[in-house]
C-alpha cells in the first residue's frame, strides 16, 4: 500500500482521480486540501499508522463530489463508512446555534436543522477545540434529545475554525457502541476538520460577496427611483413655474386690456 506521506496526490493534496462506491465513476471531482504547516504535520503522524491510513483512503474519495452532489453530503456518507460509525454531522456555528449542513443517519441524509448548543456535547468541542466522550453520553447529556433519539453511547467532535482561529462549527460522529480507542477516528476527523472548514469559509465567503453584491443592486436601485423622482419632481416645477408664468401674462395683459378700455 503506497503511504500517505509517499503519495500526497492520495490524500487529495492534488487533484486527482479517485472512485467512490457513492458516487458516479464517471462524473467525480476533486476537492482540494489546503496544505499549510498543520496539515504536514498531521499527515506525518497519521502515515504512521495503517489503520488510519485505510480509513483516509476510503474517506478521501468523500471529498470527490459529483456533479450536482454536495461538498457536505459526500463527507458525512464516506466519513461514516469508513469509520464504521452509524452518524456522522457537520455544523456551522451562528449566534449560539448550530445549523446542521449534512446528517448522515443509518444508512440515509436526514433534512437539516438547527439545535442550541448549550447542554450539549457539541457546546464543549466548539469551547475546546474538540470533546471525546467514550461512553454514557446521553446520562453525561440528559438534556440534550436528539443523543436519547439516535441511541447514542459515545461521541467525538473536532471544531472548525477559520483562519483567525474562531470557530465556525463542528465535525463530529456518534456510535451506539462505546468509542474508547479513538486513534484511527481522531486522526481522519482532524484532516477532515481542515477541509471542511476551509470549504465553509469559501460558501461564507461567497455569501458574503453575494449579499454585498445584493445590496450594492439595492443602493443603485434606490438611488434611480430616487434620481428619476427627484427628475419628475423638477419637471413638475418646471411645469408649474411655467404655468405660473404664464398665468401672470395673462393677467397683465388683461389688466393693460382693461386700462385701454377705460
Amino acid at each position: 500500500m503506497t503511504s500517505l506521506a509517499d503519495n500526497e496526490s492520495s490524500v487529495g493534496i492534488h487533484n486527482t482521480t479517485l472512485k467512490s462506491e457513492h458516487l458516479p465513476a464517471d462524473t467525480v471531482t476533486t476537492h482540494r486540501l489546503p496544505v499549510t504547516n498543520d496539515t504536514q504535520e498531521i499527515l506525518s503522524q497519521v502515515a504512521e499508522n495503517k489503520e488510519i491510513e485505510t480509513a483516509l483512503n476510503q474517506v478521501f474519495a468523500g471529498t470527490l463530489i459529483s456533479k450536482g452532489t454536495p461538498f457536505f453530503e459526500s463527507l458525512v456518507i464516506n466519513l461514516a463508512t469508513a469509520l464504521q460509525v452509524p452518524y456522522a454531522v457537520i455544523t456551522e456555528e451562528k449566534n449560539g446555534t448550530l445549523q446542521i449542513l449534512a446528517f448522515w443517519k443509518d444508512g440515509e441524509l436526514v433534512s437539516e436543522g438547527c439545535y442550541g448548543i448549550k447542554e450539549t456535547p457539541c457546546w464543549h468541542v466548539i469551547k475546546d477545540g474538540s470533546y471525546h466522550c467514550p461512553r454514557n453520553v446521553q446520562q453525561t447529556f440528559p438534556l440534550d434529545h436528539l443523543l436519547v433519539e439516535l441511541e447514542a453511547e459515545s461521541y467525538y467532535g473536532i471544531v472548525l475554525k477559520d483562519p483567525a482561529g474562531r470557530p465556525i462549527g463542528n465535525l463530529y460522529v456518534l456510535d451506539r457502541e462505546p468509542m474508547v480507542d479513538i486513534t484511527v477516528i481522531e486522526g481522519v476527523l482532524q484532516i477532515f476538520a481542515m477541509q471542511a472548514a476551509a470549504e465553509l469559509q469559501q460558501q461564507q465567503i461567497v455569501k458574503t460577496i453575494q449579499q454585498l453584491s445584493d445590496e450594492n443592486a439595492r443602493l443603485y436601485q434606490q438611488e434611480q427611483q430616487k434620481s428619476e423622482a427627484l427628475e419628475t419632481a423638477i419637471a413638475e416645477l418646471q411645469n408649474t413655474q411655467l404655468q405660473l408664468v404664464q398665468s401672470e401674462k395673462m393677467s397683465a395683459l388683461g389688466g393693460l386690456v382693461s386700462g385701454v378700455a377705460h
